[in-house]
């Protein structure tokens, strides 16, 4: 390996990037189950968001950190919610495969205004009173788990449009002028209970879809 590598690599010894890293991990397993198991994909969904929630808090908290360590942190944690906030998604709306060309349309859409939300927070930042300005990516994965749960017992046609009229919305909220407020401090552990509360009641509802012969 060369230098340059084994020094890209010391990089990730470091709490916040490899906190990230593993979110970064835990989107690709729910990229997977994706493909068979969305109640698995979601779930893993939000943890990879909570770890992306807990590697600001632990950034904030170090007191000595290599710089360049904390410079790649932050385009390393844009990655990251690009990929659990905008592919992560997209790649769960087309899952459905019903109706096809909607499910296209909506998560390009959901992919594209993630993107651009991105990109205009990395060079903007927060507003002058302190808020986001578009809905950010990490609430994409608490409101599909909120959706999946009060669809899995609709028709498969249903479930496939609903996902799709969500994908066009959530896309309209990162690209709006809502402007809600980070989610820090004890915020984090309320996200934390959430995400508690939410795998167990997807694990529940997906034990009942599985008994009555429907797929997860």
């Amino acid at each position: 390996m060369s230098r340059r590598g084994a020094y890209m690599l010391r990089l990730l010894w470091d709490w916040p990037n490899a906190i990230t890293a593993t979110g970064l991990a835990v989107a690709v397993l729910a990229l997977n189950a994706a493909r068979h198991d969305r109640f698995l994909s979601v779930l893993l969904l939000l943890w990879a968001v909570m770890c992306d929630h807990l590697d600001g808090t632990v950034a904030k908290k170090l007191k000595a950190r290599h710089p360049g360590a904390a410079k790649i942190g932050g385009d390393l944690d844009s990655f990251a919610d690009m990929v659990t906030g905008g592919v992560v998604p997209a790649f769960l709306v087309l899952s459905y495969g019903r109706p096809h060309v909607f499910a296209l349309v909506a998560a390009a859409l959901l992919v594209v205004c993630a993107g651009l939300r991105l990109a205009y927070f990395n060079n903007f930042g927060l507003t002058d009173a302190g808020r986001f300005h578009g809905m950010p990516m990490t609430y994409n994965a608490p409101l599909l788990s909120l959706l999946l749960v009060a669809t899995s017992m609709a028709s498969p046609n249903a479930q496939a449009l609903s996902w799709c009229i969500a994908a066009t919305l959530m896309a309209a909220l990162h690209v709006s002028d809502v402007r809600p407020r980070p989610i820090r401090g004890v915020g984090v552990l309320y996200y934390l209970v959430f995400a508690v509360v939410a795998s167990v009641l997807l694990l529940y509802v997906r034990s009942i879809s599985i008994m009555q012969g429907q797929p997860a």
